[in-house]
């Protein structure tokens, strides 16, 4: 069951077996692993006899291909019940984007999110002008263009097409932010979908496969516009934007708890700059190379409903800052006829050495890429493995002692002192 389970993983052995042996230890159980191969094995059955295969028999590439199938018809019909919302609840035209755009954001309704201030934002882009993005939106200047536009979509577009370099430098400037330059704010969801944005994301989603942008930091999930005939558009291009854009939300949300957690750290500034890169990890003990993705600790708090010690978290978090919303159940919830990929977040079939996602985000950018089966993606769904290993290792008391060396390492230190 272990080898299956590394399979699904795509983990190298004896690495793996290492890393169940540090969680073992961490937590003080064991055979974790084997009880969610097994529940994993069972539930993927249940999915392969639900697109008409027989369990027994499937191959991995049968499986991909009724996968990309399933999601493609689903596309088409998400496609339907977006324009009737958009006839219903935006304009008469039932444009494609307005609807998905409409969906999205009731999906995203009262989901908050700490991030840099507006004003501190456009300090920022002052110091560090854009050089290509107002060239290329067809805008004087950088300063013309702050004038003009909203800082948050600037510094977003100017993060995907400004140079290295630039981008580097910007990105540099989070180090001197304090607590004072964020505030909390609902999270946005913003559309490119005026003239000058609407070319260049469409000339983003062309040349860069984007549907979606996102900066945590910034609370913002940007939508690009799709074609509006589906003859050219990409197969599942639908569900595959508004899978993501779900997913976006729900690293706004770590993203958030884990910066007002470090409003008492003196290394805020640096805390902004690994969150911007999406590289937000705890240390854990000496003994344990390994480190713990906070988003294990956003998912777990979320799921077990903790009553949270300032001692441990702080004095700026909730409990309610610890949202998080699985993709495809609330795909179910937008769509009945989603229902088929609820709970699959973590779901892989292994088969002869190899193992096939059945996260809905991988089987959407597969599909809509036309991935041949060799070359399959199977990065969302094995993400979910590790971090749903994690969570089932962890019990709360280890988790607070992580959570309190990482954010108030001081404290914990004085604490233990007294101990000794």
């Amino acid at each position: 069951m272990t080898k299956m389970l590394a399979t699904m993983l795509g983990a190298k052995e004896p690495q793996f077996r290492l890393r169940l042996r540090e969680l073992e230890l961490l937590s003080g159980s064991n055979k974790t692993d084997i009880r969610l191969s097994v529940e994993v094995a069972q539930a993927v059955k249940h999915k392969i006899r639900s697109l008409h295969l027989d369990p027994s028999d499937t191959t991995g590439e049968e499986l991909y291909h009724a996968l990309n199938r399933r999601v493609t018809e689903d596309d088409v019909r998400m496609e339907r019940l977006l324009r009737t919302v958009a006839a219903t609840h935006v304009s008469a035209e039932a444009d494609l984007n307005a609807g998905m755009a409409h969906t999205v954001r009731a999906a995203l309704r009262g989901r908050s999110a700490f991030v840099i201030k507006n004003a501190s934002l456009k300090r920022l882009l002052k110091s560090q002008p854009t050089v290509q993005l107002h060239k290329a939106l067809g805008v004087r200047s950088a300063d013309a263009l702050l004038r003009q536009e909203s800082p948050v979509m600037i510094a977003t577009f100017a993060l995907q097409v400004e140079s290295a370099t630039w981008q580097r430098k910007f990105l540099s400037q989070y180090k001197k932010l304090l607590p004072g330059d964020f505030e909390a704010r609902s999270q946005q969801l913003l559309v490119a979908s005026n003239t000058r944005w609407s070319a260049l994301g469409s000339k983003l989603r062309d040349d860069a496969a984007h549907t979606v942008l996102s900066r945590p930091e910034l609370g913002t999930i940007v939508l690009l516009p799709l074609e509006y005939k589906r003859s050219h558009r990409k197969s599942a291009e639908v569900i595959a934007t508004m899978s993501l854009a779900l997913h976006e939300s729900n690293e706004v949300a770590t993203a958030s708890t884990w910066l007002k957690a470090s409003q008492v750290s003196g290394e805020f500034g640096d805390r902004i700059f690994c969150a911007a890169h999406g590289q937000i990890m705890m240390p854990n003990e000496a003994s344990q190379p390994h480190k713990l993705s906070w988003s294990v600790v956003q998912q777990y708090v979320s799921k077990v409903g903790l009553e949270l010690q300032e001692s441990v978290y702080g004095p700026h978090v909730i409990a309610a800052d610890f949202h998080w919303k699985e993709v495809g159940a609330q795909l179910a919830s937008i769509a009945p006829f989603m229902h088929f990929w609820q709970d699959t977040q973590y779901m892989h079939y292994a088969h002869l050495g190899t193992a096939v996602s059945c996260n809905v985000i991988d089987a959407a950018f597969n599909a809509c890429n036309d991935v041949e089966y060799s070359l399959k993606n199977a990065y969302h769904g094995q993400r979910a493995l590790w971090h749903e290993l994690s969570l089932r290792y962890i019990d709360p008391a280890s988790l607070e002692f992580l959570v309190a060396r990482a954010l108030q390492p001081v404290l914990v230190e004085q604490t233990e002192s007294i101990k000794e």
